[in-house]
């Protein structure tokens, strides 16, 4: 009994499949439920003062320009939805689209699991007791994202000192944060000048 219990268990274990950054494609399943992310933004996140978290024991960071589309759902019942959040005065508004060419909308500010089951009623009317998880839905769990968000590797090794480092090394840190520091402003411009303008 006991092996037989270890395996359920091992079979359960949420696993994640990506090459991330190398791909923008992510899959994740925890079980019962497989979930397919396309990141189309990774979104940033805020100042520690505006930053917010997810309800529950993990207390997930939630990004703010962040924006996935994310497929699950087994054959008929499959469905693809484009998820997003973007911090409106200071708050995380939480969008989800969906249907033909997602040309129906429905958001929310309280949480992604109240927009996420919103949907779900939608998508599903016949099914009233089903339940998802808008932290899955919306992919704010990822590590690898959150990695990528805050300059880390999966098992980010600490870096060598400036004066350890060639030239080629020391060039290429500064070209990173370059590249961030252009990544910022374009995301700031964005929220205030729209994006067709910040990208000018």
């Amino acid at each position: 009994m006991p092996k037989i219990k270890e395996n359920v268990t091992l079979k359960n274990a949420p696993k994640k499949i990506t090459e991330y950054p190398n791909t923008n494609i992510i899959l994740y399943t925890n079980g019962r439920r497989s979930y397919h992310y396309t990141v189309k933004k990774k979104g940033l996140y805020s100042q520690p003062s505006v930053l917010t978290y997810t309800q529950g024991k993990n207390k997930y960071k939630i990004p703010d320009y962040y924006c996935v589309e994310t497929t699950w759902g087994r054959e008929n019942n499959k469905k693809t939805v484009k998820c997003s959040i973007n911090y409106i005065e200071d708050k995380p508004l939480f969008k989800i689209m969906y249907g033909t060419n997602f040309s129906e909308v429905v958001q929310s500010n309280i949480s992604s699991t109240t927009v996420a089951n919103e949907v779900l009623k939608k998508l599903f009317p016949r099914n009233e007791k089903s339940l998802i998880s808008g932290i899955h839905l919306f992919g704010i769990h990822l590590r690898t994202l959150e990695h990528s968000r805050e300059g880390k590797r999966e098992n980010h090794p600490q870096l060598k000192s400036l004066e350890l480092c060639d030239r080629s090394t020391i060039y290429r840190r500064q070209n990173k944060f370059e590249n961030q520091i252009k990544e910022r402003v374009q995301i700031e411009g964005a929220k205030i000048y729209g994006e067709d303008q910040a990208k000018k």
